[in-house]
């Protein structure tokens, strides 16, 4: 069952992180300007390859652990083989795809980013940096997904909350000691990266209960669940099309004020997005494990109770932000910047956010299917649609109109996974019936999607 004490206690450790990534964009701003934050979102773009650095193995280890728990409590030797072979995997991988990541971004990186404020030799440190970053973000994500798959899921969301309190006093004062100070901001995030990803380490290896520095890795057992890590590390691949293509074509096409008022914005839906992690993340050992023992009632229950927490969640926070945005303080803002279309559009990036969020819930469900063939074609449609969708937006007609288009992408896309994973039902279970709270819950998520685009097409 869904444990409320892990979902709440995930939830505040959360977004402690949240609120601290979102007082880091101030502090960014008055250290390097709204062009230079511009350079440091377009660069921490590079970051989603992460996810596909790993390989799969995070959620890959997450889920051996979650459904073999009772061999995990009996000290299993091949689970502590397992896992070694799996991080060897990853520190090798991620490190030599890291390097090539870099070396590329040394020789066309000038070609990418269109500053006029910061020196193209501080940009190559960047770069330098962003590997560093890259490669924590990668293996400390492969570590996380231990934590997750062992349901301690508290001590991963307090870790992340530690790491961003240090990348807060990091980012403030680095600048201060270093001329250039976007290659300082990116120092302080480097920095506490390496930080975090050490105290993960030590963590999950005090929560593991079975010897594992004496384990020997068994490639055997890795290459077992090759299946599991290929769609997985395909899911990732399509899934960086899918979240972040766009942005990649935004900041290729516009200049990096331009870029650094979107992102304000984008910063917005990626948190809404990022609080309905804490949910997930403790549903996922859950809905692994209930899935692969055939319990549909406690996997039904899961589902319906994380639907329903984000339902309401994101109902306040849509409503908080037409409130919020009522006032115009981000219309006033970024107006003196760049785009003043942008400062209006915080209701239908707050929407897309939640919708995208919703999607979690069908997301898991196929990934525990181990049907995940669909999802990587959804994936690959959706990221497709993306690009081009933002690159005619900006093309023709601007930055509200691609708001808008995303929004509605999102909730169709929505609708397609939650057809995916009742099939994965239906082929599984013999599952054939949709109750009426999840009808409502369906219609409900759909006007919260679209609601904020109607509101703005009539004021407009």
């Amino acid at each position: 069952m869904l444990n409320a004490k892990t979902v709440f206690t995930s939830i505040g450790g959360r977004g402690v992180a949240l609120s601290i990534s979102l007082m880091l964009i101030p502090v960014y701003i008055f250290h390097v300007g709204v062009e230079g934050y511009g350079v440091i979102s377009a660069i921490l773009l590079l970051q989603t390859f992460s996810g596909i650095f790993e390989g799969g193995l995070s959620q890959t280890i997450s889920r051996e652990i979650a459904v073999n728990k009772i061999k995990v409590d009996a000290a299993s030797g091949n689970l502590g083989g397992i896992i070694k072979a799996s991080e060897i995997a990853v520190v090798v991988g991620a490190g030599l795809l890291c390097s090539i990541l870099v070396g590329a971004m040394l020789v066309y990186g000038q070609f990418w980013i269109k500053a006029t404020t910061t020196d193209s030799a501080e940009i190559k440190v960047c770069f330098l940096l962003m590997g560093i970053i890259v490669f924590n973000a990668a293996y400390g994500g492969f570590l996380h997904g231990g934590l997750q798959g062992l349901e301690r899921q508290t001590d991963s969301n307090i870790i992340i909350s530690l790491s961003c309190i240090f990348r807060l006093i990091f980012v403030a004062l680095f600048p201060f000691i270093i001329i250039w100070k976007t290659a300082a901001i990116f120092l302080a995030i480097a920095t506490s990266s390496i930080v975090e990803t050490a105290a993960v380490r030590f963590v999950l290896l005090k929560k593991l209960p079975i010897n594992y520095i004496q384990s020997a890795p068994s490639w055997g057992l890795l290459f077992s669940v090759r299946d599991m890590a290929i769609s997985s590390w395909a899911i990732a691949l399509t899934a960086l099309a899918k979240s972040h293509g766009d942005r990649f074509v935004a900041s290729s096409m516009v200049d990096m004020k331009n870029f650094g008022a979107y992102s304000l914005m984008t910063a917005v839906y990626q948190t809404v997005l990022s609080g309905v992690y804490p949910i997930a993340n403790a549903a996922w050992p859950t809905i692994a494990r209930s899935y692969s023992s055939g319990n549909l009632i406690e996997l039904l229950s899961t589902i319906r109770k994380m639907r329903l927490l984000i339902l309401v969640g994101g109902f306040i926070v849509i409503l908080l932000s037409l409130v919020i945005n009522a006032s115009n303080p981000l219309y006033l803002r970024l107006s003196k910047y760049a785009s003043s279309d942008l400062g209006k559009m915080l209701p239908v990036f707050v929407g897309s956010g939640f919708l995208a969020g919703f999607a979690t819930v069908p997301h898991l469900t196929i990934l525990a299917s181990n049907h995940q063939k669909n999802l990587v074609f959804l994936n690959v449609i959706q990221g497709a649609v993306g690009v081009l969708g933002t690159f005619l937006c900006l093309k023709s007609a601007g930055v509200v109109a691609l708001a808008i288009f995303q929004n509605f992408l999102n909730l169709v896309f929505l609708w397609a996974l939650e057809y995916s994973a009742f099939q994965c039902l239906s082929r599984d279970f013999r599952y054939s019936k949709i109750s009426c709270d999840d009808k409502r819950m369906y219609l409900a998520c759909a006007l919260a999607g679209v609601i904020p685009n109607l509101i703005l097409m009539i004021l407009k």
